[in-house]
């Protein structure tokens, strides 16, 4: 069983998520954080997934047209991103610290 955190320790996390700009009024992994357990699982996996989420919505705005997810998964791995993420992640550090780490050989563009 994963350890649980405490709601101080949860609701940290959600505001760490707060400063992503490709996010409008509504965020589904904010929801869904705000809505699950507070597993200290969760929060691994739901970081990485707002990190793939602005590369996304980054992908689709250099490109000029919206990404899958699916596609946006596959280029997170394939270009190394995965990797940076699983070598960097702390729970210390915020999301910006975080996305700036996994994607520091990417173009300005991408920050």
């Amino acid at each position: 069983m994963s350890e649980q955190i405490t709601c101080e320790e949860f609701h940290s996390f959600i505001e760490c998520l707060a400063p992503c700009e490709c996010c409008a009024s509504y965020c589904f992994l904010k929801f869904y954080l705000e809505h699950s357990q507070n597993d200290s699982g969760h929060r691994r996996l739901m970081m990485q997934m707002k990190c793939i989420e602005r590369f996304k919505w980054l992908m689709g705005e250099k490109c000029d047209n919206d990404i899958s997810w699916d596609s946006a998964m596959y280029l997170w791995v394939e270009n190394g991103h995965a990797k940076l993420f699983g070598e960097h992640y702390s729970d210390a550090l915020t999301f910006d610290e975080i996305w700036c780490r996994c994607v520091r050989d990417e173009s300005s563009d991408m920050t």
